[in-house]
């Protein structure tokens, strides 16, 4: 007898792109607006090895520039510079709010998906 452990999958993605769900002409962003997101940490589990569950992706904050109409921000015309490393959907965040500006912020959200990486095995 004892707790038996599940399989709990770690996921490793990227943002490709986010969308916005709610802005507002008087946002008062100001342009370069730095997009990312920071992750989510996996669950915890019933038998813990942080080598293989918490440590096996290394993660990493996505920088994307962001686009802007007026004050507010759009997904149009966004580029992403580098996507991020991320075990699951991050909550993002923007940098480039203009202080004392309208207190609208966009509510941003992730699109993820995988990215073409190139991996270096040297020998010991």
């Amino acid at each position: 007898g004892g707790s038996s452990a599940a399989a709990t999958v770690i996921m490793c993605w990227s943002i490709t792109a986010y969308t916005v769900s709610s802005t507002t002409a008087g946002s008062g962003y100001a342009s370069p607006v730095i997009i990312s997101g920071y992750d989510t940490p996996p669950g915890s589990a019933a038998l813990t090895n942080p080598t293989i569950q918490s440590g096996l992706v290394k993660g990493r904050n996505a920088q994307i520039i962001g686009a802007l109409t007026g004050t507010a921000l759009t997904a149009t015309g966004q580029t992403v510079k580098d996507g991020g490393v991320y075990t699951a959907a991050p909550t993002m965040f923007a940098y480039g709010f203009i202080q004392g500006a309208g207190a609208v912020q966009a509510v941003l959200s992730a699109t993820m998906g995988g990215q073409t990486d190139t991996s270096f095995i040297l020998p010991t």
